[in-house]
């Protein structure tokens, strides 16, 4: 299986302070990967370091390599606007922009020179892709914050989709939902992967368990199991990974 981004030797450092230790891993292509582990232990600064959202974050400091289709995303050359098009986020929380839920989700692609019909094509296909279309297609001039926290978390969705990246990371993008707008996303997220490299933080083991086909176990910073879905939560190898998939608490 295609490995579309390649971690090796990672470490990250707040102000000194390790937060990544020698992080090494394949992240496949078109398939959906789970990083689970305890609060703390580095989910979150991983998925930011696959797009260098990490940069943005004072006294970060980086060292080791990820590569995205073979190209160093640390290289001197990289355009990181342009790479944080290809690997688009989706937070926690949602936040819509404040305006209405047709310019949400024009907004990046006129940025880009998307102008006419063919933006009004990229919104309605993004909202069909993040499962909002039919929801909101009669109310596209209605302001953003008027939707439900469900719909404004795929709205945002919507509008990291329409901008075409080639993959998508979702931090805990469930964390803050109803259980009906959750299994909203979920779905969204197990149908995106035919055409995206989806990386998914979770705190949920159950979630993890139903969305995802790659499983990655964080603990203290450090990268204690990788496998498919299967082999981590059924035959993990490593006594920590038996600990926390057993609900144990550690």
């Amino acid at each position: 299986m295609k490995a579309q981004i390649e971690v090796r030797n990672l470490s990250l450092a707040y102000r000194g302070n390790l937060a990544l230790k020698d992080i090494g891993v394949d992240i496949p292509e078109k398939q959906v990967t789970a990083i689970i582990g305890p609060s703390g232990c580095g989910k979150s600064s991983l998925l930011r370091c696959l797009n260098r959202m990490i940069d943005l974050i004072p006294g970060t400091k980086v060292r080791g390599k990820v590569t995205l289709d073979g190209e160093d995303i640390y290289g001197s050359r990289v355009d990181v606007m342009d790479l944080r098009k290809r690997v688009g986020m989706i937070c926690q929380k949602p936040v819509p922009l404040p305006m209405s839920i047709y310019e949400n989700v024009a907004f990046g692609p006129r940025l880009y020179g998307v102008h006419g019909k063919a933006l009004k094509h990229a919104v309605e296909r993004s909202l069909r892709s993040a499962g909002l279309w039919e929801e909101v297609k009669d109310r596209l001039k209605e302001p953003a914050i008027r939707l439900s926290i469900g719909q404004q978390q795929r709205l945002c969705l919507a509008r990291g989709l329409a901008v075409e990246p080639e993959v998508l990371l979702f931090d805990e993008p469930t964390s803050s939902l109803d259980p009906v707008s959750a299994r909203h996303v979920e779905q969204q997220v197990a149908e995106l992967k035919r055409d995206y490299t989806v990386v998914i933080v979770t705190h949920d083991l159950h979630q993890a368990k139903r969305v995802a086909d790659h499983v990655m176990f964080l603990y203290l910073g450090e990268l204690i199991e990788n496998g498919t879905t299967t082999q981590v939560f059924e035959s993990p190898q490593d006594y920590w990974t038996r600990m926390y998939v057993a609900g144990a608490g550690i």
